[in-house]
């Protein structure tokens, strides 16, 4: 999918929920209205995400108004979903300690409803809260968790994903042959009918990052040249930048110094776009 036609339906979709939010209000719909709350997050998620961060507070701002609905009316379904949405959002914002409690009380009522994907995906980034902090060895167990539901509800992309991540930890605690397999696996277990730019530009990156760590330096620069061009795709200007700044590294380990000014200064044109929205050139 072009940049254009990602950019178009993340705005189309926030302008159809903060529509569907306010029919729902004037029908007194509390339901509804919590419904609608939910699903615009989870966009303005997507977009802090992966094109401008400073939505990711907008994002807080109306999973925090959809729990309150949740809580008043009384459905615990609701409510995990707005507290799994608000728990991720602080995560992304950089801010554990407002994360954590969002994302137990969305685990303890998930298990007490038996919400499996849910209780997946609060393990998934209970983990990587801890992978974030440098915590490895506290990741570990929520991911393994996490990939045992997922495989019992056989959901291949989330297993392929999940043993993507286990793939990265791995490589951050320098059990390189493990990564390894891990995302061999990965990539493997991705249902083949089935295309993802932002699944295969993470695989990439996530590949470009092993093979530095073993010293394979000119195989690095070929798997984060292939990211950044997937991530500029999806215009998703924070992860582009930090793949060609890991670019640049590679670059210069690999004896071509010559080739990493580009790379870094392409990253700083892309996080001053992503901060402040001017174009980057």
């Amino acid at each position: 999918m072009s940049a254009e036609r990602l950019r178009g339906r993340l705005d189309d979709g926030e302008a159809m929920r903060s529509r569907a939010i306010e029919i729902f209000r004037d029908l007194g719909d509390q339901r509804g209205e919590a419904k609608a709350l939910h699903a615009l997050a989870e966009v303005l998620k997507r977009i802090g995400i992966f094109q401008a961060p400073a939505t990711l507070q907008a994002t807080v701002d109306y999973a925090t108004q959809s729990l309150h609905l949740a809580r008043t009316i009384g459905d615990p379904s609701l409510q995990v979903d707005a507290l799994v949405t608000l728990g991720s959002a602080y995560r992304y914002l950089g801010q554990p300690a407002r994360a954590t409690p969002a994302l137990e009380e969305a685990r303890e009522l998930a298990l007490l409803l038996d919400l499996r994907h849910s209780q997946a995906f609060v393990l998934w980034h209970l983990a990587m809260l801890a992978r974030d902090s440098g915590r490895m060895d506290a990741a570990g167990g929520p991911l393994e968790q996490s990939l045992d539901l997922v495989r019992e509800l056989q959901d291949r992309r989330g297993q392929a994903q999940l043993l993507l991540d286990f793939g990265q930890v791995r490589t951050d605690e320098g059990r390189l042959q493990e990564a390894d397999e891990l995302l061999a696996a990965a990539l493997a277990a991705w249902p083949t009918h089935t295309e993802d730019y932002s699944f295969r530009a993470k695989a990439l990156d996530a590949l470009g990052r092993l093979r530095s760590r073993q010293q394979r330096y000119d195989q690095a620069a070929d798997h984060f040249t292939e990211a950044v061009s997937r991530w500029a795709e999806l215009s998703a200007y924070t992860a582009q930048a930090r793949s060609l700044e890991a670019l640049a590294d590679a670059l210069v380990a690999a004896g071509r110094p010559e080739e990493a000014p580009s790379a870094r200064q392409q990253a700083l044109e892309l996080h001053r776009h992503a901060d402040t929205g001017e174009e980057s050139s």
